[in-house]
């Protein structure tokens, strides 16, 4: 409804996008890629249109496109760094996978909560990337509740 109203809101589009990427339907993308046309540099925005190309659409080297300019514009959001973590580790990329992971969790780290292995743990967190974070941080998915 929000949508109807209001078509260039891209907060309402973006949120509803990442509806869409967890009920697993192919229109995230569509729905993330009109997000990012209200606001190309809002690194929110890119973020998701990088997981639903990612997870819907198993492009990854668009979904690098994007999660490399949210970095780029956004580098202490530890969701953005998981998202490009699980990005680089599904294109072998294993080093510079291990790279933002690490990041990842220290942006968990000082906001007080690791709320990245959470939202990876609560998503499916991919079988590579759960590696990698047990590799760099041993011990902390299997003390982590969800």
């Amino acid at each position: 409804a929000l949508i109807k109203l209001s078509p260039n809101r891209g907060d309402a589009l973006n949120n509803l996008a990442n509806v869409l990427i967890v009920l697993k339907d192919p229109g995230a993308i569509a729905m993330a890629e009109r997000a990012l046309k209200v606001d190309a540099r809002n690194p929110t925005y890119l973020d998701t249109a990088g997981w639903a190309h990612l997870t819907q659409g198993n492009n990854v080297d668009r979904a690098l496109q994007y999660l490399r300019d949210a970095r780029l514009r956004s580098p202490n959001d530890g969701e953005v760094r998981y998202h490009l973590a699980a990005a680089l580790a599904r294109s072998q990329r294993t080093a510079e996978a291990r790279t933002e992971l690490d990041a990842a969790l220290q942006a968990a780290d000082q906001v007080g909560q690791p709320a990245v292995v959470r939202h990876a743990l609560g998503k499916g967190l991919d079988p590579l990337v759960g590696r990698l974070a047990e590799h760099a941080a041993p011990g902390l998915l299997r003390s982590v509740r969800v």
